[in-house]
Parts: C-alpha cells; structure tokens; sequence
C-alpha cells in the first residue's frame, strides 16, 4: 500500500506541472499500466505513478472551468447565484464566492456552471452563505502577480475552481432572490453568535469552532507565524483527532459500565461509530478542509479497523489516506495544508522509531519542527526557532483545556444562550489571555531569513538531512544532516555573479514600480510598489519574498523614486523586516520611514566593478511625478536606465544635460507608460534594445499607451510589459546583455 500510495501521488504531482492540460489519448498508458501492476508487484510503484497522472489529467479535463465570451469582461452584466462560503466581511468591503447559473447581457442570455470571486464594496447588506442574489458587476479574468518566489495567487482561485474575477457594481440594482439551507450557512451561524458574544479573540474562536479566519488580523497571523502556532488556529489532524478521541474514551467507559452492552458487543467497538461520526461532524464545521479530509479518512480507516477486530499499520493507514484524498481531489497537491498536513504524520511516525521515550513529547516537537522546515520553504512560509518549546506547552493547553472548553461553551449557547455567554466569554478571556502570553514570548524570537522557495537541490538535500537527523541510533553518518541543512541556513546566490556584471529584476507588482538590482556583494532596490487601503502592500507580498528568494539579507541602497503611493507603498514594509544601509528618495518628506536623504544628480558609487549614477532630480525640493529619482547603471559593456515617473519636462531638461550621454541598452518606461512622458526627443537620446513598461494588468489608465508603445518601437526597441509577461530579469554580464527572461513563460502551469 505505502508503494502505491507514493507512485500515484508522484504521478499526480508530475501532472501539476505542465505547462498545458494534455490530450485524454494521454489516458490510454493507464490500461496496461494497471494490468502491469495487477500481474507484477516489482513494477507496482511505477505504475500507480502512470495510474496517478492519467486520474489528474481525467480531473482536470471534467473539472476545467467554463470560459465566458469575452464580450462578457469589463462590461456590466447580470449574474444570478448562490454565495458559496461564508462572506470574509471587512471594514468597506465584503469578498465572498459565488457559484453561477446564469448570466444576463443586454438580450444575451448565458447558462452555465461558474464559480466567481465577488467583492462588494459599497451599500454592503447582510451577505449570509446559501443566498441567491441577482448581480450586476464587472469581471475579469482570474490573475495574479508572477514573480520568482512569489505566491501564485492564480493557482490558488483555480484549486478553488475560480477562473474569474470580480466586483458588485451598482448595489442599488442587486437583488436577494431566495435563501437556502447549507451546512455553510449553519457555520456562518455559528460564527455569529461567537462575533456576537465575545470581544476578545473572536477570530481565534471562529477560526477554531468553524475554520472561518477571516477575522483573523495580520497581528495575529504574524504572531501565530513568528512562534510557529498557525496550526493551532487551523482545524487540522491534531483537532478532529482529540474530538473524536474525546468521544471515543468517553463512550467506551459509559458503555463498559453495562455488563449487558458489553456481552453484547465490546466496548471499544461501540465507540468507534460515536467517534467516526463526531469526526465527520467537525469536519464539516472546517469545511472539509484538506487537513481535515486527511484525518477523517485515517481515523475512519482506523475506527473501521476496530470494528472489524482487524489490527491497522499506521503506514498502511496513512497511504490509504494519501491515496483516498488524491483519489478525492488531485488538486490538493497544491495545497501548503496538504504537504504540511502529511509530512508531519510521516515526521512523527518516523521519529517515534527512534524517540527517547522520557523525552518523547518534546522530541517529537523538535523533530516536526525540522521535518517540516524544508516543506513550509516552499510555500513561501518562514520556520520558526520557537516552534518546538512553544508547541510543547501550547499544544496540550489548547487541544485538553480550550478547545473543550470552546465546544462547550458554543453548544450551552445554542441550548441556553444566557446560561452558556459566560463561559463563552471566559474562554475568549482566556484565549486573549494565552495571545498575550505569545506576544511576549515573540519578543525573542531570532531574526533569522531563510530562503523562500529554495531550489530543487537545496530541497533534496534538506529532505535527506531530515532522514539522516531523525533516523534510529545507531545509523552511521546520522550528524551529516547537520551538514546537509546549510544551505537553508546559509543560502548561496543562486546565479553567481562576477565583477563587473549585474542582474536585473523587473518586479510585478501591478500597477506600479519595484525594481532590484544585484553585484557580485551588493543590492540596489529602486521603490517597492504600491499599498492599499485594505492593509496589503507589495513590499511584503512580493519585494520581500523575492528577496528571500534570491538569498538577500540586507538592501545596501534603498532609492524610492518619488513619494506617490505606487512607488513607496511598500516602503515601511521593506524597512521594518529587512536591513537597508541607505535610503534615497526625490520627496524624503513624504515617506513615513526615517533617516531618507535626497537623491541628487551627481551621486555617484562603484560596487564590484559596476557603476552607479544620479541623474535627475538636478536640485533637491521638488515635487510631484518630476521629483523622481533617475539612475542610470552601467558596466564596461552595457547600461540600464531607470526612470521613476518624470515627465516630458524633466526628460527635456535630461536630454539637455547629457544628451547621447543617456544612451542605454535596457530603459524602463517613466510614468508606466503614460502619454505624458517618452517624449520624441528622450526616445531618440536613450535608444534602447528593450522598453520595459512596469503596469497593471488592464489597468484603469490604460497604461502603456498605444502611441508611447508605436514610438519605442519605432525607434527599435522590443517592448515587454510586467502585466503581460510577469517579472522581467535581465543579466548584463561580461558577454553584454543576456535575453530578459520572463516569468510567465518561464514558470507556465496549465492554471495560467
């Protein structure tokens, strides 16, 4: 069983990485596949990894969303529907999923089975999961930023089936059809009531009793991250098993005290329907998360073992749950909580093979802990140092003490509101109580960066490190794995430069500007894009993932081309959670970090043979797009221009000054491509090999221009936008400059 499981969910993992979904001929190898692996059991692994990609490509072609007409997007339509989930309502804005039936356009009727991603932002009702609504909004197509290291924001809406974006545009013209029954809605009741008892921890309690985080705020989640917690605010393995376990042992000792019951069947095999059931329950208050189909399938396994008076391998039960969940959905592969979910069960029965029993508890701890680390790096999550010591205490205080305490108290108010308010209220008491406790406890956290989304090696070593660590005493060369983990600890560049090269990276950030450039030693970051009012910004969302990603500490320089919020949105972010030596700015006074000086034409520094240069602005004390920061970059062989977002005027007074001067083999377009800047005379001084506009996916201003584009292009560049074709990076190296490679070809899965 352990074979098949891992051949077919290699398999199923081999399938998530293509580039296009293939033709179903490619099902037809699945025949003698099966027939190999009925009539030979040494090829068995290979075929359920045959078995394992066919079932994928099969789920993935009955599975594959409906397209819309094009006509459809950016147009104002009718949809009709029911909201899926439980709405994640903020302040000004309510997101929530809405599964279609039909869609209306002018005379144009459309049936078909969608799912959309919907946010309201004005005029907001009481939006409650089962409603359907008739409504009018704009959509677009489902997409996300595309960076190295980044999250992949389109993958994430496809697992959720969601090809399609969008917002309600006109609240006055929608309209509440019907309501409807659902287990959703009962969670959202549920959530309620909890939101309408309490006041503190009310997103830790909601998340817990019916997995709705949506309360949860980025103080939380950053704590919870910081001491390696956030599976205890998650319903994972560990809640529905001490649930169920709960029930288990409680209807076991009621049953075993009727001698008549217990002739009649054992004890142990009563309780295990009690259990079962008590488990499926939970999990349908979590919303079948995968965490949680996990453990229901292998308590049920389990159970079903017990009942049958048929002892169960705990390996053999978890590849059955491994390939019952695949079998399920294969989609889940991409999950963070499927990998973190199964590793640490194998982690944990791995390390019991060679547990100090006096220390098992806290052994185990610090072995999930390790096993884990090389998993949550590639999802783009940080290990924490104080996981283990935290988790040793935190971990039986919330599964024997809070967690029984919450049921509870949420079923008293159920049956006896005003009865059951006051424990309600004391455990929230008390959650807010242990938040605090961790709070302290962060303080001393280690500030140690790991690379995020490491490559494949630094993976396999880490994994086989792991194996090596937690392996039984007495397997010779157990300590090399101390030696295996370094690169995770001490990331190498993982494209080496020498003196006198550079590479540079134009990052996606929607409609906006941050830009990294690297030496041999050195970092130059140039603006860190936009921030929004709903607290997201890209300086921690892309600028700072990327720079994990590539294995960088600290910014030597930071320059923030001018103070408009597209430019400087993630600046505060970038300064709080990464060392920056220097900081440059066109508008100092508009920044809310401290110690920024201005940038001025003549600054000029040499890293590890490339040379830096401050153009623009000629005085300090200006204002607005034309105060920007320009910089031009140079080795013995090729240049790079960067612009912020001056304007014809300040690109005459440039070409005044430096005239061929400003000539450049790569430029980045001022003002994203706005009509109002590359000017006549600024293209034809600059010249470039390739035009890089940094815009928003069909932005609102139409960015790049038409005309601005036909210019460069006349003038003989190529011109690639990061809307288009993700990040940009681009190696000026002692050969000249290397063909950009663009993220969105180079990382294409058949999601995109």
């Amino acid at each position: 069983m352990v074979r098949i499981a891992v051949g077919f969910a290699i398999g199923v993992g081999l399938f998530q990485q293509q580039s296009e979904i293939p033709s179903l001929l490619w099902l037809w190898p699945g025949l003698p596949a099966l027939w190999l692996g009925i009539r030979f059991p040494a090829v068995r692994i290979f075929s359920a990894l045959v078995l394992g990609f066919c079932w994928a490509l099969a789920y993935a072609q009955a599975t594959r969303p409906d397209y819309l007409p094009s006509s459809f997007l950016g147009q104002d339509i009718l949809i009709e529907g029911r909201i899926r989930d439980i709405p994640a309502q903020q302040p000004g804005r309510s997101r929530f999923l809405f599964d279609v039936e039909s869609i209306v356009k002018g005379e144009r009727r459309v049936s078909g089975n969608w799912r959309f991603s919907i946010t309201w932002y004005e005029d907001i009702p009481e939006l409650w999961a089962g409603d359907v609504w008739r409504l009018p909004v704009r959509l677009r197509k489902a997409r996300g930023m595309a960076n190295p290291g980044g999250f992949d924001y389109q993958r994430w809406l496809y697992v959720g089936g969601i090809r399609y974006t969008g917002y309600v545009k006109d609240a006055a013209g929608a309209q509440r059809l019907s309501q409807q029954s659902s287990l959703n809605r009962v969670r959202q009741s549920i959530a309620q009531k909890i939101s309408a008892v309490v006041d503190r921890a009310q997103g830790v309690m909601r998340a817990l009793v019916v997995g709705d985080r949506t309360l949860l705020g980025e103080t939380e989640r950053a704590l919870f991250a910081r001491t390696g917690t956030s599976h205890l605010v998650a319903i994972s393995g560990l809640h529905i098993g001490m649930v169920a376990g709960v029930v288990y042992f409680l209807v076991q000792a009621l049953w075993r005290r009727v001698p008549l019951f217990c002739r009649r069947l054992p004890a142990s095999v009563a309780a295990a329907p009690a259990a079962m059931v008590t488990a499926l329950g939970y999990s349908a208050l979590a919303g079948f998360s995968i965490p949680t189909q996990r453990a229901l399938i292998m308590l049920c396994v389990t159970m079903i073992a017990i009942m049958l008076r048929r002892p169960g391998h705990a390996w053999s039960i978890l590849s059955l749950a491994l390939l019952l969940v695949l079998l399920w959905d294969p989609l889940s592969v991409l999950s963070a909580g499927f990998w973190l979910s199964f590793t640490a069960v194998v982690v944990i029965l791995y390390a019991m093979l060679s547990c100090p029993e006096k220390y098992s508890w806290i052994y185990i701890q610090f072995a999930v802990a390790i096993g884990l680390a090389p998993v949550l790096l590639m999802h783009q999550l940080n290990p924490s140092i104080l996981a283990p010591l935290v988790n040793t205490i935190a971990i039986p205080l919330f599964t024997f003490l809070l967690i029984p305490l919450l049921f509870i108290a949420v079923l008293l108010v159920y049956l006896w509101s005003d009865g059951g308010a006051w424990l309600l209220k004391a455990t929230g008491n008390m959650l807010d109580q242990g938040l605090s406790v961790l709070a302290r406890v962060a303080q001393y956290h280690p500030e140690i960066s790991f690379p995020l989304d490491p490559e494949w090696h630094v993976i396999a070593l880490a994994v086989i490190s792991v194996v090596l660590l937690l392996a039984p005493r007495g397997v010779p060369g157990r300590y090399l794995g101390i030696l295996m983990l370094s690169p995770l600890v001490f990331p190498q560049n993982p494209q080496a430069l020498k003196s006198g090269e550079f590479l540079f990276t134009l990052l996606d950030v929607g409609q906006g500007l941050a830009a990294v450039v690297e030496t041999e030693n050195h970092v130059l970051l140039f603006d860190t894009g936009p921030s929004f009012r709903s607290g997201f910004d890209t300086g921690s969302a892309v600028v700072i993932p990327f720079l994990r990603h590539r294995g960088i500490r600290e910014v030597d320089t930071l320059i923030v081309s001018h103070g408009d919020t597209d430019h400087m949105g993630g600046t505060k972010a970038v300064v709080d959670k990464m060392r920056v030596n220097r900081l440059l700015s066109g508008e100092p006074h508009r920044l809310s970090v401290d110690q920024v000086n201005y940038c001025m034409a003549g600054q000029r520094w040499k890293w590890d043979g490339v040379s830096f240069q401050v153009l623009f602005p000629f005085s300090p004390g200006g204002e607005g797009n034309n105060a920007s920061c320009v910089i031009r970059i140079s080795n013995e062989k090729e240049s790079l221009l960067l612009t912020g977002d001056i304007e014809g005027q300040a690109e005459r007074r440039l070409v005044d000054r430096y005239g061929i001067n400003l000539r450049s083999t790569m430029v980045v377009a001022a003002h994203h491509g706005s009509s109002s800047s590359s000017s006549d005379e600024f293209v034809a001084a600059t010249r470039p090999q390739y035009i890089l506009f940094p815009s928003g996916y069909k932005n609102r201003w139409g960015f790049p221009a038409e005309e601005v584009v036909a210019r460069w292009t006349r003038a003989g560049a190529l011109p690639l936008n990061t809307g288009l074709v993700g990040a940009i990076q681009g190696e000026f190296n002692q050969d000249g400059l290397e063909k950009p490679v663009l993220h969105r070809e180079s990382y294409r899965r058949y999601w995109h």
